[in-house]
């Protein structure tokens, strides 16, 4: 599948699991193309099964994973968060694993899944502190006589006085 049919595919998705970009959730274009990242990693198999065990958890007919229906703090999750929730832990449990589970056959490193499951609010800028300029140095070759009695040059580095 092609990124434009996955994209396609991932505000369907995004729709159905009422994912709008509301208050309390995430922006809508971020949903989507997480959506379509994993698509195009793991295949519309893996998301359809994901989409149906999703479903059968928020309507109490499954009861594995029911711990998902709810975050730390204890607060209700809506579908959306719980397809994601669940999407981690299955793709959590299977890094580094032998299991291949990405469309290309091959095993979920780490850097796929942290690219593609989860997302990290970029950190906010820290204001530049001012640093003081560096003086110049300045080389000086002052000669010395070493133990032989003969002149050597020695370099010797000054700070160049402002």
């Amino acid at each position: 599948m092609d990124t434009t049919e996955a994209a396609k595919v991932a505000v369907e998705i995004a729709d159905a699991l009422g994912e709008v970009g509301g208050e309390g959730q995430a922006p809508r274009s971020r949903v989507v193309a997480q959506i379509a990242r994993m698509i195009g990693l793991m295949g519309m198999d893996w998301i359809h099964c994901a989409i149906r065990h999703t479903l059968a958890l928020a309507t109490g007919k499954a009861e594995e994973g029911a711990e998902l229906l709810f975050t730390k703090e204890g607060k209700a999750r809506m579908p959306g968060a719980i397809f994601f929730a669940w999407s981690r832990a299955c793709a959590s449990a299977a890094v580094g694993t032998g299991r291949p589970l990405t469309t290309k056959g091959t095993r979920l490193t780490p850097r796929e899944f942290f690219s593609t499951f989860c997302w990290g609010e970029p950190a906010p800028k820290k204001p530049r502190v001012a640093v003081a300029p560096v003086q110049p140095v300045q080389r000086v070759r002052p000669s010395r006589i070493d133990r032989r009695g003969q002149r050597r040059a020695v370099e010797v580095y000054r700070r160049a006085r402002a």
